[in-house]
């Protein structure tokens, strides 16, 4: 475990009429992680080459009741500063770490 990550959430604030404006990402979770590669992928849609970039991250099992999910209201960001989705989440044995596969945009 030599990564600091952080996770965020997305939130939204209602303005006076009641419509949600969203805010920047919040942290709600920061911890240790073993960062590795997975494997990258090119895609061409809408004439245009679409690179992502999928990453494995370990980490011990969140404590104080931390939920993470796959979804698109939560990221991860590395030590780095880049921007990860989270795509998927295993649970390594019984409570001892998940497991995390995340997509990232190629440079």
């Amino acid at each position: 475990m030599d990564r600091f990550i952080t996770f965020e959430r997305a939130t939204e604030t209602p303005d006076a009429a009641g419509q949600p404006i969203p805010e920047p990402w919040t942290a709600f979770y920061q911890c240790w992680a073993e960062k590795r590669p997975a494997r990258g992928e090119e895609q061409f849609r809408g004439q245009q080459l679409i690179a992502k970039r999928h990453t494995i991250f370990r980490i011990y099992f969140p404590e104080d009741g931390v939920t993470i999910t796959p979804d698109e209201s939560i990221r991860l960001v590395d030590d780095d500063g880049r921007a990860f989705d989270i795509t998927h989440v295993d649970e390594i044995g019984y409570r001892e770490g998940l497991e995390i596969l995340a997509t990232a945009r190629a440079e």
